[in-house]
């Protein structure tokens, strides 16, 4: 079984959900 697509995926997503969350607090600390 290859879940490498998945495990890829998954991360991206993670990464992505980071980077929002990170650009989220900044922009909440500015107001």
């Amino acid at each position: 079984i290859d879940a490498d697509p998945e495990t890829h995926l998954y991360k991206a997503v993670s990464a992505l959900t980071r980077e929002f969350l990170a650009i989220e607090s900044q922009s909440f600390d500015m107001v």
